[in-house]
């Protein structure tokens, strides 16, 4: 005698029972057979159910750990770009500082410039000038050449004030002229300064393009400006050049120097700023230095950049 014994909808076999005797079933053994077959297929269910729980509860725990894992990486991820943005931004403060330092420094050169030069010479032109209305009004025989007087000290005025705009905003003139202007202001600097300034250029540099110009005489004040302050130098040689396909400047002093590799990204906002300068025109700034070796600053521009050299 058989009962059917099965897994949900499916029969997987057939529950057997057999007698040792001849003694035939009856109707009450046939049906403990089958609730007996019944009771096995539910264990069978369960048993069934409960392993795919279990699987189901492994794959869930796996699934949450993976989450908690990614959210882990993701808040460490945020942590570090709020740490880089914390850096970046006290990084720009300071650089801000800096050119808030360079302004400063440039309305103190104005001040400088106009008062120890072109305000001599407008005072010392309006002494000679009231010597030409006394002159005039006594009829004297020499009031030509006062007058004349009057004309040349106008004259050195007005070289003055190109001088002073020469030097602070070389744009305004012919930039063909910039290493003209270079040169003098080497020369101020030496004055101010008393550190040797040594300058040469390539007789063929021609710069027609005014921003080029502009961001070479930046780049190279702020190398003379950053020697000054932290060099410690007694010399500076400074050179314009054409060498193998690149126009290039170098400033190179003989001061303490520094460890570039390994301080750079601490400070030296006035590096920052000569490479961002650089790198609006197309070219880069590189600096050479270590400890007691002095500092070579190097702005390089291939010429196919700018067709206008």
């Amino acid at each position: 005698m058989g009962a059917p014994l099965s897994i949900g909808d499916k029969i997987i076999g057939v529950m057997v029972s057999e007698r040792t005797f001849d003694e035939p079933y009856s109707d009450d053994d046939f049906e403990k057979l089958k609730t007996f077959s019944l009771l096995a297929s539910v264990e069978l269910n369960n048993a069934l159910s409960f392993e795919k729980l279990r699987e189901a509860n492994k794959e869930l725990e796996e699934l949450s750990n993976e989450r908690g894992r990614k959210l882990s990486r993701t808040e460490e991820e945020l942590r570090d770009k709020n740490e880089k943005l914390v850096q970046k931004n006290r990084q720009l403060n300071d650089l801000l500082i800096h050119i808030d330092e360079i302004n400063e420094s440039n309305q103190l050169l104005l001040a400088e410039y106009m008062h120890d030069d072109t305000l001599q010479v407008l005072y010392g032109t309006t002494l000679v000038a009231k010597s030409a209305i006394v002159a005039y009004e006594k009829k004297s025989e020499n009031l030509g050449e006062i007058l004349n007087q009057v004309f040349t000290s106008l004259q050195q005025m007005e070289k003055s004030l190109r001088r002073t705009i020469f030097t602070l905003k070389p744009f305004l003139l012919d930039s063909s002229d910039i290493v003209e202007t270079i040169r003098k202001y080497a020369e101020q600097y030496k004055n101010k300064s008393g550190i040797q300034v040594h300058f040469e250029s390539d007789a063929s540099i021609r710069i027609k393009n005014n921003r080029l110009s502009l961001v070479l005489f930046q780049i190279i004040r702020e190398a003379l400006v950053n020697a000054y302050h932290h060099s410690k130098c007694h010399i500076i040689s400074a050179k314009l050049e054409k060498d193998d396909g690149f126009f290039k400047a170098t400033v190179r002093d003989d001061g303490i120097g520094f460890d570039y590799e390994n301080s750079y990204s601490e400070g030296h906002f006035g590096i920052r700023i000569m490479k961002i300068r650089a790198s609006s025109v197309g070219g880069d700034v590189h600096i050479y230095s270590r400890p007691g070796e002095g500092t070579v600053v190097e702005f390089k521009l291939p010429f196919n950049e700018l067709s206008d050299i």
